[in-house]
């Protein structure tokens, strides 16, 4: 992770917050803890501004990362540390369960509640990604079950498609998901 200190002002830099702009470091309040950015932009008199503060620092780089895949998130991980520790927790046939991501601050925790739970079935795991469908459990009496289970007895039923777990970032978190669900959820929590 890069340290408030590492940066001054008239440093050129890029911000997760803003892909592929460079900026320049026009005020540094070591008291606040802020960096203040700038960058320019067409018809913006100002140019475009973001202001970094010391517990986000993360989100700078003296490094000209103009594409996600450079970045690490929030965690101080990139994608391939994600990517590799849910392949080595899953394997092709287990049901996994996703969390809708919610709140309004992208730093808080996801809220694990089943009325946000949707459950996938991991059909194949292969070099370009991770195949999934959306399932359903049904127990012996007919109960919906919306989340993973150790119960053997639970059957799980396709409700949906299949498809590819989308490798991408959430709340300045990696994340496999499908749409706003989250299936590396435990890294969020």
């Amino acid at each position: 992770m890069n340290a408030f200190e590492s940066f001054d002002v008239g440093d050129r830099v890029y911000c997760l917050a803003w892909i592929g702009k460079q900026f320049e470091i026009v005020a540094r309040d070591d008291t606040r803890g802020i960096l203040s950015l700038q960058g320019d932009l067409e018809n913006v008199p100002q140019g475009a501004q973001v202001d970094i503060f010391r517990s986000t620092t993360w989100m700078v780089t003296h490094d000209k990362w103009d594409q996600i895949w450079y970045w690490k998130d929030r965690a101080g991980e990139g994608y391939t540390d994600v990517y590799q520790r849910f392949l080595a927790a899953n394997t092709p046939g287990s049901v996994v369960t996703g969390y809708q991501v919610e709140g309004s601050n992208p730093l808080d925790a996801i809220a694990c509640t089943p009325e946000r739970a949707m459950a996938f079935r991991i059909l194949a795991i292969h070099d370009l990604g991770i195949a999934i469908q959306p399932v359903v459990g049904l127990t012996a009496e007919g109960t919906p079950v919306r989340e993973s289970t150790a119960d053997a007895t639970v059957r799980w039923i396709p409700t949906g498609p299949m498809t590819s777990a989308v490798l991408k970032m959430t709340d300045y978190r990696w994340s496999l998901g499908y749409g706003d669900i989250v299936l590396n959820w435990r890294d969020f929590v």
